[in-house]
Order: C-alpha cells, then structure tokens, then sequence
C-alpha cells in the first residue's frame, strides 16, 4: 500500500533539478495510469534564460543552430587542406548526391563525432561551443 502522498499517486507533484540545464522542473502525475510526467521550466535562481529540450523545444531554434554549424564546416572545407575523403563523401551526401537531400540536423547529428574532429583538429573553439550547444538542445 502506497503512502497517501507518494509521488506515484495520480496528481502528485514532485520537483527535482535538472542534471544538465539545472533548471528547477516540476512534474505532475497525470491522471491516466498510461500518461507520462508533463513539466514545466522554472526559472534559475541566477535569473538566467536557460532552454530544456526535455520539457519542451520552444525557444530553440534547432534549424539556424545546424545552418550555423553547417557554416563553420564550409568555413574549414573552403581550404583545400582540409578536405579529406569523408569530407567528400559528406558534401554529396548534403546534396542529395546519393539519396534524399537529409536536412542539416539530421546529418550533422549523424556524423557528429566527425564534426567535432574537425573543429577540434583545427581548434575552432567558437564552433566546438556552438555545437555543444546543438548536441545539448537539438540532438
């Protein structure tokens, strides 16, 4: 027998601090046995306007942050030392050159390990935050 204010009981509130985003997050049990917990964002103690993909994605932006990524990768293929095979490879799958035209989430998330090699090898430290900051929010 459950205790009268568990928080497994339907309509229950419990509130915990989200590991990533450190947002304090309130969770209520909804009614139905098979409905999940629904959250709400509250705001930081610093007063700080953090986003959490996890409760919701408004305010993310998660297109311009690939177009943004995107960009940086262009910035470094536009020099010819630093085109490999892979790089090849990904320019034509971009295109559509063996399939569907993917969209830019969807490949940099893809290939995200790769991403992160070229900024890191090159030490663009500017496009290793701004893909931190797509892997967190948007992947």
């Amino acid at each position: 027998m459950r205790h009268a204010d568990s928080p497994l009981r339907p309509g229950a509130i419990n509130r915990y601090r989200h590991p990533l985003s450190h947002a304090i997050v309130v969770t209520q049990r909804l009614e139905s046995p098979a409905s999940i917990y629904r959250g709400t964002s509250v705001t930081l103690d610093c007063g700080c306007k953090r986003t959490d993909r996890y409760i919701s994605f408004q305010g993310i932006d998660c297109d311009a942050n690939a177009r943004q990524i995107m960009a940086c990768i262009d910035r470094h293929l536009a020099l010819p030392e630093r085109c490999n095979a892979f790089w090849e490879y990904f320019g034509k799958k971009r295109s559509g050159g063996s399939g569907p035209k993917p969209d830019e989430l969807f490949l940099i998330h893809s290939n995200i390990n790769q991403v992160r090699e070229l900024f890191e090898t090159w030490d663009d430290q500017e496009a290793l935050h701004l893909l931190a900051l797509l892997e967190e929010e948007c992947c």
